[in-house]
């Protein structure tokens, strides 16, 4: 009898050993460039020791952009895709090459990221530096926030976020519903300047921010998705979204485009700050060449399309009864007959071009 309770005390002893989480200790890196004092230190510590990004010459860079091509790299190590990259065998993208730097990355994660489809085909622009805006969609869709499931389980906020966030008419329109999943469950942190909170959609992210949006991203991972996390955020048409400083400590938390720190199991309630970063100056863009024709051409597919930083205002466009070509900067489209649309000068010289049912192109650039 005593053997048989000496063995039962051992499988027990045993069996809870298991269910113990075991502690991991995680590398501290020296940093030349970043203080412990900084606001990410923690999250770039984090990203570290994930793997997710490196150094070099033992310095981070923090205020550097990340480009779009860098960000696909990122990406397939925070989706822990790295065994795929050697499948790939071809590319989908006219200005990227199966043996580029960011090449396979690119391929790999195509379906959560934004590109640009032109006449003469679908361009990625690796070498262009990535917006917060279009970072936070692609890390919403990483996570699964845009499915169907995840809808219904509350992560979209019915709340009207132009009335909280001062920029949130920058937004492109077609991108809406990832900026509100991003802002609702904290994946991006919020700019306060002079009692005004600001998304900053069309600013570039810098690495810094990047650190702050993956911990961000991976905390929400692990966090159950719950209505009463939306229901939290706004309680009155008086609520203001709390800073970055005021809610959250600086250690990190998953997602898209962060700065401050976030810890691991928060509930969200207004939403976060970080410092402002660039700002951009608006530059007149040149007047597109419209021209009717009677011969009817294919409309090109809709694509998600990053809108860089624009400044004109939208000028709607009669419809026609002959189909519609719009010439700009050596790149031509044709709409059919009757389409509504719109034209948007760019900052870059380019042309963007968003027809009633959503598709956008961008013309020029």
């Amino acid at each position: 009898m005593k053997r048989q309770i000496t063995s039962i005390i051992l499988i027990i002893v045993l069996f809870s050993s298991l269910l113990l989480p075991s502690t991991v200790t995680a590398k501290q890196y020296t940093i030349k460039d970043v203080t412990d004092n900084d606001e990410a230190y923690e999250a770039i510590q984090d990203v570290l020791n994930q793997g997710w990004m490196s150094l070099t010459l033992s310095k981070f860079y923090p205020d550097k952009y990340v480009t779009r091509g860098e960000f696909a790299m990122i990406l397939t190590k925070f989706n822990g895709q790295q065994s795929e990259v050697s499948k790939i065998k071809k590319v989908s993208f006219v200005d990227v090459k199966i043996d580029d730097q960011y090449g396979k990355y690119i391929e790999l994660q195509k379906k959560y990221l934004t590109y640009y489809n032109t006449k003469s085909g679908y361009y990625f622009k690796p070498k262009k530096y990535l917006t917060r805006e279009d970072a936070l969609v692609a890390i919403v869709k990483a996570l699964g926030y845009d499915s169907d499931k995840a809808m219904e389980e509350g992560v979209y906020s019915e709340i009207d976020l132009n009335e909280i966030i001062e920029d949130y008419d920058k937004v492109s329109p077609s991108l809406e519903k990832y900026m509100n999943i991003g802002v609702v469950n904290e994946l991006i942190d919020l700019v306060e300047v002079d009692d005004k909170t600001y998304l900053n959609p069309k600013k570039y992210i810098t690495r810094r921010q990047m650190a702050q949006l993956l911990v961000n991203a991976q905390d929400c991972k692990e966090f159950n998705i719950e209505e009463e996390r939306i229901d939290e955020i706004i309680t009155d048409d008086d609520a203001v979204i709390e800073t970055e400083d005021t809610q959250r400590a600086p250690t990190m938390t998953p997602v898209p485009t962060p700065t401050p720190t976030i810890k691991p199991t928060q509930t969200l309630s207004p939403t976060p700050t970080i410092k402002p970063t660039q700002t951009l100056s608006p530059t007149p863009s040149p007047t597109p060449t419209i021209t009717t024709i009677v011969t009817p051409t294919p409309t090109l597919a809709p694509t998600y399309t990053p809108a860089p930083p624009s400044t004109n205002t939208p000028t709607s466009m009669p419809t026609q009864e002959q189909d519609i070509v719009i010439q700009h900067g050596g790149d031509t489209l044709t709409l059919p007959a009757g389409t509504p649309y719109t034209i948007t000068y760019n900052e870059d010289g380019s042309a963007k071009v968003v027809t009633s049912n959503g598709n956008v192109f961008i013309l020029g650039n």
